[in-house]
């Protein structure tokens, strides 16, 4: 009990986000915006790995935040190869046990309230959180979103083997009791998707809410919302993420040869393995010359993104990713595979249930040239999604809403419901 007049002390936040750095999109950037918006209710210590020091203590020496101390977790790498590839799998287990020993000294001098595992968000590993003996929420967490096999035959071999792998690792990962004791002893469990609040569940879980794991940045709301095109010839299509199989790039590129949109343009914006052999099916279908590809800054990324009408973003497995709710900001619609992010709302765009690879190009094409016909549904659309991330999909928004369920966790009441209005049948 405090004494009249005193202020009551802010609840303390551990919060486990191995990638966490500003200026950056998935994975850092979640790991940034749970830290940065947590602060503003709680005071956080962030668990994040050593390799993203350089940039946070810059940022912040710009940029202090009051209230959230960076807690670096080093573990030695020989190589910065370490941090790509299947070795980065490896140097994230070895940073989990090298977190549980830092829990451990920071529990001497600090007693926690609460915790939130946010980064890495995947259901497969499990979290240090689980032996901190912190009441904990666990996610937003995804990794069960899959399409039916009929798409992956623009995979490729590799990204075939990949998706198989995923199957496999999930299995394993059913039957870790690591995993398991993470999910049966979270106070609250976040998922990303229906379908991975149906793995969680079936590991221990109690009653995961399906909650997108990122909103829209705080840098894509400060821009000023360019007036929508009201062209239906020259209709500028644009993908957003990194240049892999798995996001779809392939599937977009033949929508734009199936539809036929003769004036139609499709900019990619991003970098990876792909690009040749993209470039290469675009030529290939007749639409090499409609298809601009972009390795940009994110100012550049986001100027691309205004002179767009529409978002495209077909990712066979990627349920709520930022690139959205960017769309959103900018007043921009989306066309999107469904993945089960129920807590995105309809009306912003066109969300496409993934079927066989040649269905869901149809699919893909009809929806394309539907709206680059229609610049009036086109408007309704973006401004719906720039009222959404105005109002309930920010991270002011999201913080208030977890430090809601943290203080109910505490209270030792039940969890509040995060649905948002926007999406309440």
């Amino acid at each position: 009990m405090t004494n009249e007049g005193t202020p009551a002390r802010r609840p303390r936040l551990l919060l486990s986000a191995y990638a966490c750095a500003p200026h950056r999109g998935s994975e850092p950037a979640v790991g940034w915006h749970h830290a940065v918006h947590l602060a503003e209710h709680h005071d956080v210590w962030c668990l994040t790995s050593e390799q993203h020091r350089e940039a946070v203590e810059a940022e912040l020496a710009i940029n202090p935040v009051p209230g959230l101390t960076m807690v670096y977790v080093p573990v030695r790498a020989r190589h910065p190869a370490t941090y790509i590839g299947w070795r980065i799998q490896v140097h994230y287990y070895r940073w989990q046990c090298a977190a549980s020993r830092t829990i451990r000294e920071l529990s001497r001098t600090v007693d926690f309230d609460i915790a939130q595992h946010v980064s890495y968000v995947r259901c497969w590993s499990p979290s240090v959180l689980a032996d901190s003996g912190v009441p904990y929420v666990w996610g937003p967490v995804a990794g069960v979103e899959a399409s039916p096999m009929g798409l992956w035959k623009g995979l490729g071999v590799s990204g075939a083997l990949f998706e198989l792998t995923r199957r496999l690792i999930l299995r394993v990962a059913a039957a870790d009791p690591k995993v398991r004791r993470t999910a049966t002893g979270a106070a609250a469990t976040l998922v990303c998707s229906t379908h991975t609040g149906e793995w969680a569940t079936s590991i221990g879980a109690r009653n995961p809410e399906v909650l997108s794991p990122s909103v829209a940045p705080d840098d894509a709301l400060a821009r000023p919302v360019q007036p929508p095109s009201d062209r239906t010839t020259g209709v500028r299509f644009i993908m957003i993420g990194r240049l892999s199989p798995w996001k779809g790039h392939h599937l977009a590129i033949r929508a734009l040869a199936h539809s036929r949109l003769s004036t139609a343009r499709l900019d990619i914006v991003g970098s990876g393995p792909q690009q040749q052999e993209l470039q290469a099916l675009a030529d290939r279908l007749g639409v090499g010359e409609q298809v601009h590809f972009h390795d940009v800054s994110r100012e550049r990324m986001f100027e691309l993104l205004e002179e767009a009408d529409v978002l495209v973003h077909p990712a066979i497995h990627d349920p709520g990713p930022t690139v959205l709710f960017e769309a959103m900001a900018a007043g921009r619609p989306l066309i999107s595979l469904d993945m089960g992010s129920t807590d995105i709302p309809d009306d912003v765009g066109v969300f496409l249930e993934p079927d066989s690879h040649a269905e869901t190009v149809i699919a893909l094409a009809s929806t394309m040239s539907a709206l680059a016909a229609d610049p009036d549904r086109r408007r309704q659309m973006g401004r719906a999604g720039r009222k959404a991330a105005e109002t309930t999909f920010n991270w002011t928004a999201r913080a208030a809403q977890l430090a809601d369920l943290h203080r109910a966790i505490m209270d030792g009441h039940p969890a509040p419901s995060l649905r948002s209005p926007e999406t309440t049948p």
